[in-house]
């Protein structure tokens, strides 16, 4: 059992209302890094490239340099591992909303 890890990078706008401090219009780089589950990694895989594409394709058409209003990480993460999840794929993801801070999800 293993994973394969992809990692990608996108750019967002949001703000979260009443939040003393993300209560502004701003945006982050915000750092992907998605690990999904191969139970048998050494017989049976998924390709690298088919995870970027799988990735990328969600994340770059409906994150990737968008106004995201008030959507927050957690509810970004969540929406990226359902996607995942409706393509068949199980493992985690962490997302990074600045260096320092961020979420992980097991899906």
């Amino acid at each position: 059992m293993g994973y394969r890890i992809y990692k990608s990078i996108f750019e967002a706008g949001h703000f979260i209302e009443g939040h003393p401090k993300c209560g502004v219009q701003h945006g982050h780089s915000y750092h992907l890094d998605v690990k999904i589950l191969e139970p048998e990694l050494l017989t049976h895989w998924v390709d690298f490239a088919d995870i970027k594409h799988l990735v990328d394709n969600f994340v770059q058409t409906t994150f990737d340099h968008q106004y995201l209003g008030n959507k927050s990480a957690e509810q970004i993460a969540t929406d990226i591992a359902a996607y995942l999840t409706d393509h068949g794929h199980h493992g985690h993801l962490i997302l990074m909303e600045t260096e320092k801070f961020g979420v992980e999800t097991v899906f």
